[in-house]
């Protein structure tokens, strides 16, 4: 659902999706992870290391980041994400 958020453009109820995923499960890695990369895409680079410094601390060591963003390019290439509305 949050995937869904943020390729609609909702970032700030994508971010607060992930405050509330945080609060309900705080050792879950996936979503320190995923709110740090959307601070990263906005430039907001001083959030974007506090993420990813704490999914760094929960996450295990064989966590395969590269399939679980594949799973998110993949979604934005199949619903897109540019402007196209006039």
């Amino acid at each position: 659902m949050v995937h869904a958020q943020f390729l609609q453009k909702n970032i700030d109820e994508a971010l607060r999706s992930y405050d509330e995923l945080q609060k309900e499960d705080p050792k879950d890695f996936r979503s320190y992870f995923c709110k740090g990369m959307i601070y990263s895409l906005l430039d907001r680079n001083k959030e974007a290391r506090e993420q990813f410094a704490k999914y760094k601390e929960l996450s295990p060591r064989k966590f395969e980041v590269e399939g679980y963003l594949r799973t998110a390019l993949s979604w934005m290439k199949l619903f897109g994400t540019d402007e196209k509305e006039s």
